[in-house]
């Protein structure tokens, strides 16, 4: 998320989706986010939703748990 100089006021789209490994190895997912909010994969864990709040959405991944690799 980006600063906040004011409550509700922030650096629109400064804030990324990391994921980090088990050996320590980090890398992005996705960028451009304003309020990261939420995650929820489906039963299967096919499926991986993401909620960003100011953008008033939620966007769904193709998820491999194997690997823990998102694609859009």
């Amino acid at each position: 998320m980006g600063y906040e100089p004011a409550p509700g006021k922030l650096d629109a789209k400064k804030g990324s989706l990391y994921k980090f490994d088990l050996d320590g190895k980090v890398s992005k997912h996705a960028e451009n986010i304003d309020i990261a909010n939420g995650l929820a994969w489906t039963a299967d864990n096919s499926t991986m939703y993401y909620i960003d709040s100011f953008s008033y959405r939620v966007d769904a991944f193709d998820y491999d748990i194997t690997n823990g690799l998102t694609s859009k």
